[in-house]
């Protein structure tokens, strides 16, 4: 058989042919790792983008250009209107009275002891703190301890008119018995509940079963009332120049009889609140019955119906049409993410190489995505918790990469976000104009101020797209305020990614393989401890490395190189000789 020789040139043409190549590329093990992720990629962010169907495009504050309708039937529970009916429930409990001790006992016991306190005094040998009990001064009642009635008090001590007193103070006690004396302040609260709360009687409940109306009741204060009951039993049990001075003693030496139970009684408040259904908090609506109208701004009870409306409105679909949902959102994701992984192969080809940094880029744009879906699940301001995921999406990948390269992906994950909150045009261009200013200003960060400069502008930016894109809405009715806070809220996100990115700087140049020129400078710095060490203990290499570092900053500037990376690799190329 004839020897053929091959042709070199042929096979390299072979080789190179592009058909080939892509075969080539596919068959290896970094593509095959690349198309996982980005398999893996797809799958997460399909998922998280149907959350999108929990998401309400409508915010607390915001104005609606048109009267909202209800699409289903639905039924809200109003938290607030279930506790108004429960404090309802509980403010119409019977408050519980206890027993404040023998009260008459004590009051018959110091009446006993009146006429030995008095045997055989006069008047000023009486001591101050007895006469004060026997001095009254009412509109009815008008008394005080006089010389008569100490005499009159002395002569009970003989046995057979002791015996007839005592007997007069036992009936007196026992025909008191019956009365309820409250506190004055406590019975006064009782009257206004009563005014309150019920049209008719109002009763209180002893702490013995029994229950009296609140208007049999007296205060523990000289009220008429009371005085009219005491003088009447006053009257029927002893002589007439005793009588007012006996009213007058009982009534300065009486405590109530019953006090107020707190404790029982927020026991049965209790018992009642959670008597009332939860049911009585339902407020149902029927289909096509407004459900806000558009002359006030959305407030949070608002929300929570609208919400509820939207709800019920799923539950509605048939699994058909949510099958049919979820199918798109797959197919939209599945074109979002072979568009994002063409334009890293085409700008970033050494991703593909890189596994590692492949799966950080892949977690970061998940994470933030789902940040993002997150805050529009929520009532929250979406123009603040929605728009910082993608603005740290940009400004990382500046920093890890170059700012073309950031400005796509930052610019598809806005498409997702935007896709994801169920937002339109407005809100994709604000993320838009902080995407494109976070990239095209963050070049180059040798300093810390940079960070915050960057993301100050970027603020500046966001709040003024913010402000055009609600301006321009066809709702004439939004209102400044709104606009106002929308704009605030933008402009607070961009601010506050700034200080974030300068808090994690570290972990992005760990994550991502990266030595940021800020890092570079503090390498650069003649007091860093290696630098030391190597002018200490090589002087000579450290002299020489100066020199190269020198040559190498000029060569790089000449050709459009990386100077400071040149001029810190110059530093320590030599600095093995440490140990040698």
């Amino acid at each position: 058989m004839p020897f053929h020789r091959t042709n070199p040139h042929r096979e390299e043409i072979r080789r190179c042919r592009p058909e080939q190549r892509i075969t080539t590329r596919l068959r290896s093990a970094q593509t095959r790792g690349a198309l996982a992720i980005a398999a893996v990629f797809l799958v997460l962010a399909s998922a998280i983008l149907m959350l999108r169907e929990s998401v309400l495009s409508y915010r607390p504050g915001q104005y609606v250009a048109q009267d909202i309708i209800s699409r289903v039937d639905f039924v809200y529970h109003d938290s607030e209107q279930l506790h108004h009916y429960r404090e309802q429930a509980r403010e119409r409990i019977t408050h519980v009275f206890k027993s404040n001790g023998d009260v008459w006992s004590d009051i018959e016991s110091k009446l006993r002891q009146l006429p030995d306190d008095m045997a055989g005094k006069t008047i000023d040998e009486i001591p101050d703190s007895l006469k004060k009990q026997f001095v009254l001064q009412t509109a009815s009642v008008a008394t005080a301890l006089d010389s008569g009635t100490v005499t009159a008090f002395d002569q009970f001590t003989a046995d057979k008119r002791r015996k007839d007193y005592e007997a007069s103070v036992k009936a007196y006690v026992d025909s008191l018995r019956h009365l309820v004396i409250l506190p004055a302040d406590q019975r006064a609260q009782e009257l206004q509940r009563q005014e309150d709360f019920f049209l008719g009687p109002m009763k209180i409940e002893l702490d013995n079963g029994n229950s009296i109306e609140i208007d049999r009741t007296f205060a523990d204060d000289a009220s008429d009332a009371l005085l009219s009951d005491l003088k009447k039993a006053a009257n029927a049990n002893f002589r007439q120049e005793l009588q007012l001075k006996i009213v007058a003693f009982t009534m300065n030496n009486l405590t109530p009889t019953y006090v107020f139970d707190a404790a029982s009684t927020t026991d049965r408040q209790n018992a009642a609140a959670v008597a009332v259904p939860a049911s009585r908090g339902d407020v149902p609506y029927r289909a096509n019955q407004p459900i806000k109208d558009k002359t006030k701004p959305i407030s949070e009870k608002d929300w929570d119906v609208l919400q509820a409306e939207h709800r019920a409105f799923l539950d509605s679909l048939s699994p058909i049409t949510r099958i049919e949902s979820k199918v798109g959102i797959v197919l939209w994701a599945a074109l979002v993410t072979a568009t994002l992984c063409g334009y890293v192969c085409k700008y970033q080809p050494r991703i593909v190489k890189n596994q590692m940094r492949a799966l950080a880029i892949a977690g970061l744009l998940i994470l933030m995505l789902l940040l993002a879906q997150l805050a529009g699940i929520g009532s929250g301001s979406i123009y603040l918790f929605g728009t910082a995921p993608t603005i740290l999406v940009a400004m990382i990948l500046a920093i890890a990469y170059d700012r073309r390269f950031a400005f796509g992906v930052a610019t598809v994950h806005a498409i997702l976000v935007t896709a994801a909150l169920d937002q339109g045009i407005g809100f994709f261009l604000v993320l838009f104009v902080g995407v494109m200013c976070s990239c095209f200003l963050l070049d180059d960060v040798r300093s810390r101020s940079k960070l915050v400069e960057v993301g100050g502008i970027t603020a500046i930016a966001m709040m003024l797209a913010t402000a055009a894109s609600l301006a321009i809405s066809l709702n004439p009715i939004e209102p400044p305020s709104f606009i106002a806070t929308s704009a605030w809220h933008a402009g607070a996100a961009g601010l506050a990614v700034g200080f974030i990115v300068l808090g994690i700087l570290p972990f992005i140049e760990k994550a991502f393989g990266i030595t940021t020129s800020m890092t570079l400078l503090e390498l650069a710095d003649a007091s860093h401890p290696l630098f030391r060490r190597l002018h200490s203990e090589a002087p000579g290499t450290y002299n020489h490395s100066l020199q190269v570092a020198t040559i190498a900053e000029s060569a790089a500037g000449a050709i459009s190189a990386n100077v400071l990376l040149c001029r810190v690799g110059s530093y320590y190329h030599d600095v093995g000789k440490i140990s040698k």
